[in-house]
């Protein structure tokens, strides 16, 4: 785990944020090779980059913001909420597409491999930077975070409502699932038919003509995916930790 990449006096360079950088090139490299193939611009999809990344930043610092009633938070460099920048993320590409009227479908079934590299990209900095981690485990995957964000003492799990055996000092560093270190695999396993996918899959009859299922969707959830995703337990903290007090918790054996 390698929180601060390079650090010049009081300027810092953190893993997570190389890594979310490096979210955007690639996820935009990817999208613009696949807006020429659904017949979309260039410019389209380098306008489409620029919108996520405004409004996913801004709309995940709202979030965290308003989840701490402090809005002196919006100018802190720490606390990014993975809920708020897809929230802001969907509403600034959304608002481009409205206002160039580019087809929302097939705007949408390009930029699905795009979203995938660029989530697995930005969860591997949350690995390096020791963020978003399950409960205590004393399993073989288990993870020790000394110095993460926060790090894995005792006394931090307690804090986030997370039952540690009263015997541990607090300050004992203890080993957790590292959950968002399975997340970059699942994208992987997901593969998006070439055309027409998320169309098919919202305007598909259904009954007797198109099934029950249409199969397009089996195609859009392959066995891979929904495999990839139980294999990711319900352990808070996680991202939704800032919720545990809104939220009830997620039944046991269920991703949240």
């Amino acid at each position: 785990m390698y929180p601060t990449l390079i650090k010049l006096g009081s300027f810092e360079i953190t893993t997570f944020g190389l890594m979310m950088f490096a979210a955007f090139i690639v996820g935009g490299w990817v999208l613009t090779r696949q807006f020429r193939r659904y017949g979309l611009t260039d410019d389209a999809a380098s306008s489409i980059v620029m919108a996520a990344a405004i409004g996913g930043i801004a709309g995940a610092k709202i979030y965290y913001a308003i989840l701490f009633r402090d809005w002196h938070l919006l100018l802190d460099r720490a606390g990014l909420v993975w809920y708020g920048g897809l929230i802001g993320g969907f509403l600034g590409c959304s608002a481009y597409l409205l206002i160039k009227r580019i087809d929302y479908f097939t705007a949408a079934d390009a930029a699905a491999p795009a979203l995938a590299i660029g989530y697995a990209l930005g969860r591997i900095g949350c690995f390096l930077v020791g963020d978003d981690y399950g409960r205590p485990t004393n399993s073989w995957v288990g993870i020790a975070f000394p110095k993460g964000s926060p790090p894995t003492t005792a006394e931090s799990l307690r804090q986030f409502g997370v039952h540690v055996d009263p015997s541990i000092p607090p300050d004992q560093v203890l080993r957790v699932h590292p959950d968002r270190r399975k997340c970059p695999a699942n994208p992987a396993a997901v593969r998006v038919p070439p055309r027409p996918s998320f169309r098919s899959v919202v305007t598909a009859p259904s009954g007797p003509a198109g099934g029950d299922r249409p199969a397009s969707r089996r195609r859009a959830c392959p066995p891979g995916s929904r495999a990839g995703r139980r294999s990711i337990p319900s352990h808070g903290p996680r991202p939704g930790r800032w919720l545990r007090h809104r939220l009830p918790r997620a039944p046991a054996g269920r991703a949240d």
